[in-house]
């Protein structure tokens, strides 16, 4: 007597089997066979419990609840690698100065770039060498503020030439000095992200033109009082 194996039974318990082979099937069963009519059963069961399943729904706040802790704890979104040329957000040159402070000099120069999530705040200042300057700068993750961005590598080069390296302590921050030089540029490695190319804008003072102010024009918009002419008595 010819036995049918475990996925013939699985199928015929679906009913996905040809109507030809259900009849020999059927035909097996009816002349006694145990150890297939057992076969049969338990899969008849499996498909039972499947069916309940499928028809099981979970409650609406419980979906709401898991869907909210995978929102929390979702995966971070792929970094894009190689080398990305950084973005200037905030050039502290391009801030008008205050009134009455204008005249007054100052070679500091604030700068703020972005790539993606990470940021790069810099600050180049005059060294006490005169011919030198000081890149201060700090790594951050504005979409992660708690990621530690400690022992990345940060390189200043002038075309393909090494001028400086340093290392970002725990809190992101790095110091380079070099000489004052056109062409300056950082290469700042992010941990699984790309290397930002961040361009060192020289600290000195930009060309401001004022034009002169016509008295006239003062003179109306801050009209004195007219002298009056009294009448002797």
């Amino acid at each position: 007597m010819r036995h049918y194996s475990q996925e013939e039974w699985a199928d015929f318990a679906r009913g996905v089997v040809s109507l030809e082979k259900k009849m020999a099937m059927q035909s097996h069963l009816d002349v006694g066979c145990g150890s297939c009519t057992s076969i049969l059963n338990l899969w008849r069961r499996v498909r039972g419990i499947a069916q309940r399943e499928a028809a099981f729904a979970p409650p609406d706040r419980a979906v709401r609840m898991v869907k909210g802790m995978f929102a929390l704890h979702r995966p971070r979104k792929r970094r894009s690698k190689g080398a990305v040329s950084a973005t200037l957000l905030f050039d502290s040159f391009s801030q008008p100065k205050l009134a009455g402070v204008r005249s007054g000099e100052t070679a500091i120069r604030q700068l703020l770039y972005g790539v993606e999530e990470f940021h790069v705040d810099l600050r180049i200042e005059p060294n006490e060498d005169p011919v030198k300057v000081a890149v201060v700068g700090q790594v951050l993750n504005i979409s992660d503020p708690d990621e530690k961005l400690g022992q990345i590598p940060v390189a200043l080069f002038r075309r393909a030439t090494l001028r400086a390296e340093a290392i970002t302590n725990r809190f992101g921050e790095f110091r380079l000095d070099c000489l004052l030089e056109s062409g300056l540029y950082l290469r700042v490695s992010v941990p699984d992200g790309p290397e930002l190319r961040i361009p060192v804008l020289e600290p000195k003072l930009p060309e401001e033109v004022y034009k002169p102010t016509d008295s006239a024009r003062v003179k109306s918009l801050f009209p004195g009082r007219k002298k009056g002419t009294r009448r002797k008595d």
